[in-house]
């Protein structure tokens, strides 16, 4: 029904008998005919009886006032201890310290793949340099390493 929207915003207004006449003869019009909102209208006033039943908890300030000290006291011996090196790097700082472990890795991996390399050109050199003959394939097994 279209008028269903108007009777929602309604509803909690007219539990609270805060409507005028004309309007709550409206609602209670609408409610006879339809089942939605007469169903929304029963969810409302259970949620309503929930409340008003259950009687709001007064705080015990000693209490309070107690578990607040305990909560300051813990936090000022937990601030008390000294910290480990990686305890006071913060997040931020732990998250990069594989980097440069990496780093490190990457570079050894380069200079031993280059040095491959280089043992390489040097054997090339000295046979060349011996005068030995050396065919196109074997400079090409000198150069780029033994192929299967």
């Amino acid at each position: 029904m279209k008028e269903c929207p108007k009777i929602k915003r309604l509803l909690s207004r007219y539990i609270d008998k805060e409507i005028s006449k004309g309007d709550n003869l409206f609602v209670e019009t609408h409610l006879g005919k339809c089942f939605f909102c007469k169903k929304e209208l029963e969810e409302l006033n259970r949620v309503r009886s929930t409340i008003s039943i259950r009687k709001r908890k007064e705080l015990d300030l000693d209490r309070f006032i107690t578990g607040l000290l305990w909560e300051i006291d813990e936090e000022e011996s937990i601030n008390a201890q000294p910290l480990s090196r990686l305890a006071g790097m913060g997040e931020l700082s732990r998250k990069f310290i594989p980097v440069p472990t990496i780093l490190i890795i990457l570079l050894f991996t380069l200079l031993i793949l280059n040095s491959r390399d280089r043992m390489n050109m040097s054997s090339l050199e000295d046979n060349m340099l011996k005068g030995a003959p050396m065919t196109k394939e074997a400079a090409l097994e000198l150069v780029l390493g033994e192929q299967d």
